[in-house]
């Protein structure tokens, strides 16, 4: 019972997460924002970056899942990468950091981040 409780919440998370980016994909627009802060592993061990961005004066956060270390993590703090939006619905983004970020969403990674592989 538990298992079935499980998949089926897993599989309501996965498909929330295409359908929001399908939604960003076919109104998108590219903005600038700013890694604000590391987030500690929760339960799933799963390491976030929380970042904001600014669309329409108005400040919107996000947050991306990080495959570096913690040390590593602590280097994108401050630094500026681009954000896809759901430009009708803004609060919908996704911050385009590592060259995965970039394919998911059909982008070629540009050779300015290219320093960043080697925290991926």
């Amino acid at each position: 019972m538990y298992s079935l409780f499980l998949f089926s919440w897993v599989l309501y998370l996965r498909l929330t997460y295409l359908s929001e980016t399908n939604r960003i994909k076919k109104h998108s627009k590219i903005i600038t924002g700013v890694v604000q802060r590391y987030l500690p592993p929760g339960r799933n061990q799963s390491q976030y970056m929380e970042y904001n961005y600014l669309e329409n004066k108005k400040s919107y956060q996000g947050k991306i899942l990080i495959t570096s270390s913690y040390t590593q993590g602590l280097i994108l703090i401050g630094k500026k990468f681009p954000v896809i939006i759901n430009e009708k619905e803004p609060s919908e983004s996704r911050m385009l950091i590592y060259p995965k970020n970039f394919k998911d969403l059909g982008y070629m990674f540009p050779d300015s981040l290219a320093w960043v592989k080697e925290y991926e």
